[in-house]
C-alpha cells in the first residue's frame, strides 16, 4: 500500500510539473504517517486507514497547486536545525546555510574554525540579525559557535510568532538570542556589533511576480520586496549599519545575483573596508562582506 500510494503521489505531482516528484511524495506520506521518509521502504505492506489514505491526497492537490512543500510538512531542515515554517514567514534556503558558513569565517570560536577568524577573540561576540523570520541565522551561528549572543529583529508579528517557537524547540541557545519585534529603521541598539548579518529582501518589485508561484504566493511579500531596484533596503541599511558596527566589526549580507557591482559601489562610497562579493555554490554573485568604517 505504502509503495502504491508513493507512485500515485508521484505521478499526480509529475502531471502538474512539480519539482521532485517522488520525494515531494515520500514527504508528504511520511508527515500523514508521522514517520521518517526513509522508513517507508521498510514497510511497505503496512495497511493504512482510509482517513490517513484522504489525508495524504488532499496534501497532494495542495501541492500540485504549487503550495511550498514546507507549508504542508510545516518544517524545513537548515543546518542542523529543524525549523518550524509556514504561511507568514519566508522558509530559509540553502543560500543563508551559505551565508551562515561565511559568517562563521570570521567569528573566532567557530566550531571548527574554517579559516584564521577575523574578530578578535573576547569574552562574547555581539551580533545582529536583521528580518531574522525564523530564527535559523541566530539559531545556526550560536548552535555552532560558544559564545556569539544575538539581537534577532523581526518586523513582521506572522514571523515573529515562528521565530519565538523555534527558539523555544532549542532552548540551550534561547538565552543567547533577544528576540525583538521591530522596524528596524527605527531600531535603536544600546550598544555596537562585532557582526551584522542580514538575508534582506532583494527582490525588483516588478519581478516578484515572475518568481515561481511556491516563491510569489508562498513567501511573504515583505521578505522579498527589495524596491523598485531590488536594492534599496540594503542601500538605507547601509546609512544605518557605519554607527552600528564595532571596530574590527564585519557586515554580511545575501544579495540578489546582479546586483554586486552597485552594492560595491555605494558600500565604498559610504566608506566601508574590504568590501568583497562572494559567490554561492552556483557561481552566482550571492553575498556582501564589509568591514566598519
Amino acid at each position: 500500500m505504502i509503495l502504491h500510494l508513493i507512485n500515485e503521489g508521484e505521478a499526480e505531482l509529475s502531471h502538474y510539473k512539480i519539482e521532485n516528484p517522488r520525494l515531494n511524495s515520500e514527504l508528504l506520506l511520511s508527515k500523514i504517517l508521522k514517520t521518517d521518509r526513509t522508513l517507508l521502504y521498510f514497510d511497505f505492506d503496512r495497511e493504512i486507514t482510509k482517513d490517513a489514505i484522504a489525508d495524504f491526497k488532499k496534501l497532494i492537490q495542495l501541492r500540485c497547486q504549487h503550495t511550498p512543500i514546507q507549508h504542508l510538512t510545516g518544517t524545513q531542515a537548515f543546518r542542523n536545525l529543524e525549523l518550524f515554517v509556514g504561511p507568514g514567514v519566508f522558509i530559509p534556503r540553502p543560500e543563508t546555510e551559505q551565508l551562515v558558513s561565511i559568517a562563521l569565517d570570521v567569528i573566532p570560536s567557530a566550531i571548527p574554525a574554517v579559516t584564521p577568524a577575523v574578530i578578535p577573540a573576547k569574552a562574547g561576540i555581539h551580533c545582529l540579525d536583521i528580518g531574522t523570520g525564523t530564527g535559523a541565522i541566530p539559531l545556526a551561528i550560536t548552535s555552532e559557535t560558544s559564545d556569539t549572543y544575538f539581537d534577532a529583529v523581526e518586523l513582521s508579528p506572522d514571523a515573529f510568532i515562528f521565530a519565538e517557537r523555534n527558539l523555544k524547540t532549542y532552548l540551550q541557545l534561547r538565552e543567547r538570542i533577544n528576540l525583538i519585534l521591530a522596524d528596524i529603521f527605527t531600531f535603536t541598539p544600546t550598544s555596537r556589533y562585532d557582526l551584522i548579518i542580514s538575508n534582506p529582501p532583494y527582490i525588483p518589485t516588478d519581478e516578484i511576480r515572475n518568481l515561481p508561484p511556491e516563491v510569489s504566493n508562498g513567501d511573504p511579500f515583505v521578505a522579498l520586496d527589495g524596491g523598485g531596484s531590488g536594492v534599496e533596503f540594503l542601500f538605507n541599511l547601509a546609512d544605518l549599519i557605519t554607527d552600528w558596527l564595532a571596530p574590527n566589526g564585519w557586515f554580511i549580507s545575501e544579495i540578489g545575483e546582479d546586483q554586486g557591482d552597485r552594492i560595491i559601489k555605494h558600500f565604498k562610497e559610504k566608506k566601508f573596508k574590504n568590501v568583497s562579493i562572494k559567490q554561492d555554490f552556483n557561481k552566482r554573485d550571492r553575498f556582501l562582506i564589509a568591514s566598519g568604517v
